[in-house]
């Protein structure tokens, strides 16, 4: 269960750390892009664009330093508002970029979207569910041979979810 938990915490951490670092990239788009969000009224858009990745920072300190509740129970409400803003998107067949990566890697609300934020939601839930300690302090008992395995198994989870959300409208019919 131990090394469960450390891939998909890293899978965690990883997604947060990489869309955070591409947003404060392109901050001021990343408010731009969230101030004209159709699902969210400018002035809560322009909050929301401006905090969004500091908090996708803390979430990822947060997952590699603490073992809280709270953490799992923050990570779990912000991947099921994507998860809300991915089934408006697709109810209103609407292709809205979702500016997940910044400029980085181009991405939208839909399917795609849907998949990444279930498939991390269930990886949150796991790691609530069978987390002991924190990350760091679980690294520290973890044998070396292990860790090319576990790198390798992060790569895979962050970059299987990251294809299926790149590619899930496709795949759906939805272009």
């Amino acid at each position: 269960m131990e090394v469960i938990f450390i891939v998909l915490l890293v899978a965690l951490g990883t997604k947060f750390l990489f869309c955070g670092v591409a947003k404060l990239l392109w901050y001021n788009e990343t408010i731009s892009f969230a101030t004209n969000l159709d699902y969210l009224p400018n002035k809560l858009g322009r909050i929301f664009g401006m905090i969004l990745p500091l908090f996708e920072l803390g979430i990822f300190l947060s997952l590699l330093l603490f073992n809280s509740l709270y953490t799992y129970m923050l990570t779990s409400a912000y991947f099921i508002f994507f998860i809300g803003l991915n089934l408006k998107a697709i109810s209103d067949r609407k292709g809205v970029s979702c500016f997940c990566y910044g400029k980085l890697i181009k991405s939208r609300l839909g399917y795609g979207g849907l998949f990444n934020f279930i498939s991390y939601l269930v990886a949150s839930v796991i790691c609530m569910l069978i987390s002991d300690d924190s990350l760091i302090i679980v690294l520290r008992n973890i044998c070396i041979d292990m860790i090319p395995a576990i790198f390798l198994a992060v790569i895979a989870i962050f970059a299987g979810i990251l294809i299926g959300q790149l590619y899930g409208d496709r795949l759906s019919g939805r272009v």
